[in-house]
């Protein structure tokens, strides 16, 4: 998203209400390529314009509204003693800004804001259960700057928004995985249990289990590893793994991409 420039009427030019900028702000990632992670630190920059009001801005205040959801927050100074797992909705954050921009279409571009992911010792259960399983998606960061000008003294705002495709934590894909995993192992061992009496098919059933779980962690494990790259590995399901449920689709297939990554050794091997 590129900034929209001010206009500024060429002098002696009269003014129509079509015409003129009003002040306002951008906010941006500071880098556009960066992958946005729930519960992960992030850097966004803010630009606020004068418009084109001849006498210039003062500025009162501009607030961040991040969305609780994210599981991020402005970073927490010596001496605060707020929890972060008091915080509900969305939580704001008010930046320090210059007093004044007198220059018609002046634009000034503040200190990069740094948000940083919450730590899990600062959650409790049901945050952190919400953390991993969170669904990939749209999220909003919303900015709001109050300001004056400075030959008027009314208070105005000016809002703009930050739309973020936002992807799930790691941590929430491995843990999918494991889920997966563990379904798959446990459903297909059931299936396979073999005849004889109930303690020695309650063995069986444990060992294949085991082994399945096993073989199927390791290689969903290599595969999530794998697709946060680029490769040219295929495995036998397309999926984008970008959350907790992504992971337990990807689990779920632990025997077929444990087989994929078996041949695809193999294969370099024989060609070493």
């Amino acid at each position: 998203m590129q900034p929209d420039q001010p206009t500024v009427p060429a002098a002696g030019s009269a003014l129509d209400a079509s015409s003129v900028v009003e002040p306002h702000l951008d906010v941006l990632l500071l880098d556009p390529n960066v992958r946005v992670r729930a519960w992960q630190d992030l850097r966004l920059v803010v630009k606020i314009y004068s418009g084109s009001s001849p006498s210039g801005i003062g500025i009162d205040s501009l607030t961040l509204y991040l969305p609780g959801s994210m599981g991020i927050r402005v970073p927490k100074h010596a001496g605060d003693t707020d929890n972060a797992a008091e915080h509900s909705g969305d939580i704001d954050k008010t930046i320090e800004t210059p007093a004044e921009l007198r220059e018609p279409g002046a634009r000034i571009e503040l200190p990069p804001v740094e948000l940083e992911g919450i730590s899990a010792r600062e959650l409790g259960f049901s945050k952190i259960l919400g953390l991993l399983t969170y669904r990939a998606g749209r999220e909003r960061i919303v900015a709001v700057l109050k300001y004056k000008k400075l030959d008027d003294a009314v208070q105005r705002s000016d809002t703009t928004s930050l739309d973020l495709d936002v992807s799930g934590h790691p941590l929430g894909m491995y843990t999918g995985a494991i889920v997966g995993t563990f379904l798959i192992g446990l459903f297909q061992a059931i299936m396979r249990r073999p005849r004889g009496s109930l303690w020695s098919s309650a063995k069986a059933i444990g060992r294949d289990f085991s082994l399945r779980f096993i073989r199927g962690l390791i290689a969903t494990g290599i595969a999530i590893l794998v697709l946060q790259t680029t490769s040219d590995i295929q495995f036998p399901i397309t999926v984008t793994v970008q959350d907790f449920y992504g992971g337990v689709i990807l689990g779920l297939f632990g025997d077929q991409i444990a087989q994929v990554i078996q041949r695809r050794i193999s294969r370099r091997r024989q060609a070493a």
